[in-house]
């Protein structure tokens, strides 16, 4: 089964661009405050794609976390400030 199929048109898109970038650059990929639809309605949630590194190939998997968003940052994903120039 494609993980693809699995999530919601939302997700879908975030982690059809963000399997190949993380497989390619060999670092995670994090999606910050994405809407995910379920059976308690929408949610925000924070997308985590990590290569998975085998022996010396490129990596060929990936780990997929779903976290709610507002539970605190996560130790593979350090939070970043960015200036907007109010």
């Amino acid at each position: 089964t494609d993980v693809l199929d699995m999530v919601d048109a939302d997700l879908r898109t975030a982690l059809a661009g963000a399997l190949p970038r993380a497989l390619n650059d060999g670092s995670p990929v994090v999606y910050k405050g994405l809407r995910a639809r379920s059976s308690d309605g929408e949610r925000l949630v924070n997308v985590t794609v990590k290569p998975l590194h085998v022996r010396r190939r490129a990596p060929a998997h990936a780990l997929i976390r779903f976290e709610e968003a507002g539970t605190g940052p996560s130790p593979a994903a350090p939070a970043r400030e960015i200036d907007l120039g109010e």
